[in-house]
């Protein structure tokens, strides 16, 4: 069988893609996020760095949203813990 050089560039594509968006997600056990400690990569009044206070769960108990403490003035955001995952907007502690 011969080997197509398109078909060999698509393949190489597309692991280069899907190893890039790896890259830029974290993974993250919901059940472990408790009192996790998370730095905004685009910070909105000042609110750079949180702390996972509580987290929301669902009648199987499964984790469906966190609230994110600001420390800097204790606001709370409720928000679906998969945001979390995103290196574009989150990195995980405070840097």
């Amino acid at each position: 069988m011969k080997s197509n050089p398109a078909l060999h560039f698509f393949r190489i594509f597309v692991c280069l893609r899907l190893r890039d968006y790896k890259i830029h997600m974290h993974q993250i056990n919901p059940n472990k996020l408790l009192l996790s400690k998370w730095t905004s990569t685009s910070p909105q009044y000042k609110e750079k760095h949180f702390i996972v206070t509580k987290l929301i769960r669902d009648e199987e108990e499964t984790v469906i949203e966190c609230v994110l403490e600001a420390v800097i003035n204790k606001n709370q955001h409720t928000t679906p813990w998969q945001v979390l995952k995103s290196s574009d907007n989150w990195q995980q502690g405070w840097k």
